[in-house]
C-alpha cells in the first residue's frame, strides 16, 4: 500500500489552500478516493496532477479548457481511464500525454493566414511516428476546438444563468408578497384580538362597575330600613309609655 497523504498535507505540496484542491475535485471532477470515515486521501500522482493543474492556472488556463484537456483534449488520463486503456496506448510518449502541450498551445501565436473551421474538431494522432510530433496546424485545430467548446459552454451557462436568475427573481418576489400578506393578516389579527381583549376588559369593568353600584345600593337600602325600624320601634315604646303614663294619671284623679 503506498504512501496516502491527507487533505491538510496535500495542499502544501501543491502550496494552495485545502478548499481550493476540493474547488477543483468538484469542477474537474476527479476522482479523488475516500476512506471508510469518508475523508480524502490523495496519492502522489493526485498531487502531480493538482501541480500541473496549478501550472495551467497560472499560464491563463481557465478550469473549463483543464477540463477538456483531462478528458477530451487527451493531454492527460484520469486513473480509472489509465486502468481501461490497452497496454499499447499506455506507450505513448509524454508530448500526448501531459497538460505541458496544452500549455504550449496556448503560448504560441496562431497564423493568421491558416482558414478557420467552425465544426473542426481535434484530430486524433497517429499511432506510428505521428505520436512523436504535431504539426503547427493540428496544435492550432487543437486550440481551436478549446476555444470553440469554451465558447459554446460560456453561452449555454449564460443562457441557464439568465432562466436561473429569472427563476430565483419570481421565486423572490413571490416570496415576499406571500410574506408581506401572511404579514398584513397576522397585524389584522393581532389587532382584532387587541381589540376584542380590550372590549371584553371594558365589559368586565362595566360588569364589576355596576355590581358594586348595585351591593352599595342594596347596603344603602338595608341601613335605611334598618334605621327606620329602629325609628319605628323607638317611637312605638315612646307612645306606649306615654299612654301608660297619661292612664296612670287618669287613676289618680279618679281616686
Amino acid at each position: 500500500m503506498g504512501e496516502y497523504l491527507l487533505i491538510s498535507d496535500a495542499a502544501k505540496q501543491v502550496k494552495v489552500e485545502s478548499h481550493v484542491l476540493r474547488y477543483w475535485e468538484e469542477e474537474l471532477h476527479l476522482p479523488i478516493k475516500r476512506n471508510e470515515l469518508g475523508h480524502r486521501y490523495y496519492t502522489k500522482e493526485d498531487v502531480e496532477r493538482f501541480k500541473e493543474i496549478k501550472s495551467m492556472k497560472e499560464r491563463g488556463l481557465q478550469l473549463k479548457a483543464i477540463k477538456m484537456i483531462l478528458k477530451d483534449g487527451r493531454l492527460d488520463v484520469l486513473p480509472e481511464e489509465r486502468e481501461k486503456e490497452p497496454v499499447e496506448a499506455r506507450k505513448e510518449p509524454a508530448e500526448v500525454r501531459t497538460p505541458h502541450m496544452a500549455i504550449e498551445i496556448v503560448d504560441k501565436p496562431v497564423d493568421k493566414e491558416m482558414p478557420v473551421q467552425p465544426q473542426e474538431r481535434i484530430c486524433t494522432v497517429p499511432e506510428k511516428e505521428g505520436l512523436q510530433s504535431e504539426s503547427r496546424e493540428e496544435k492550432a485545430k487543437r486550440l481551436q476546438w478549446i476555444l470553440q467548446q469554451l465558447i459554446r459552454e460560456a453561452v449555454r451557462e449564460n443562457n441557464q444563468d439568465l432562466c436561473r436568475e429569472l427563476k430565483e427573481s419570481m421565486v423572490k418576489e413571490l416570496d415576499y408578497q406571500f410574506r408581506s400578506r401572511e404579514e398584513r393578516e397576522e397585524e389584522r389579527d393581532r389587532r382584532l384580538e387587541q381589540r376584542s381583549e380590550e372590549y371584553y376588559q371594558k365589559m368586565d369593568e362595566l360588569l364589576r362597575k355596576k355590581t358594586r353600584g348595585q351591593l352599595r345600593k342594596q347596603q344603602k337600602e338595608e341601613r335605611r330600613t334598618k334605621v327606620e325600624k329602629e325609628s319605628t320601634e323607638i317611637a312605638d315604646k315612646e307612645n306606649i309609655g306615654r299612654e301608660i303614663k297619661a292612664e296612670k294619671k287618669k287613676r289618680h284623679f279618679i281616686f
